[in-house]
């Protein structure tokens, strides 16, 4: 049996519940077809992780899986808060150390401090404050508390101040 600490099994084609969202992935590595029928699911694995194995044929020929499931990474793109976030980036780049200097944050007082910022933009948004684009502002500060409470998770799960 060639089983892994995770439950996976290639011997078996057996796919864990934690690996499901990269079946396809495993299915690569273990040099079978990415649809291969021959993958089975642990029975405790909950029917909706299970990927689809839907294909769609294309007037050229080519197989593809089908998109009805997938994320549509282009959808934040409509409106016009993807470039004015990016113009809020560029801008605040030279001024605070670099295009992604706010991506070393990784502590609480980071957190707290792009929590403050949000609320802080948020409420200028809703006042219609016009000195600066707030509404950028809020997303860039939202994005990096986000950001912060992933690394402290990665870093120490048991640091996380829950407010």
């Amino acid at each position: 049996m060639n089983a892994s600490c995770c439950g996976c099994d290639k011997d078996t084609n057996w796919v864990c519940e934690r690996h499901l969202p990269d079946a396809a992935g495993i299915r690569m590595r273990w040099g079978l077809s990415v649809y291969d029928p021959r993958i089975h699911f642990k029975a405790d694995a909950p029917a909706e992780m299970a990927p689809k194995l839907e294909v769609r044929q294309f007037g050229s020929g080519m197989i593809r899986g089908a998109t009805e499931s997938k994320i549509d990474y282009t959808l934040p793109l409509d409106g016009p808060m993807f470039k004015r976030l990016a113009v809020h980036l560029t801008n605040g780049a030279i001024p605070h150390g670099g295009k992604r200097n706010w991506m070393n944050a990784h502590q609480q007082a980071d957190l707290d401090r792009f929590i403050e910022g949000a609320m802080r933009h948020m409420l200028q948004w809703y006042y219609e404050e016009t000195d600066e684009d707030h509404a950028a502002a809020v997303f860039f500060n939202v994005n990096g508390a986000e950001y912060v409470r992933g690394r402290m998770k990665e870093e120490n799960p048991d640091a996380l101040h829950q407010a």
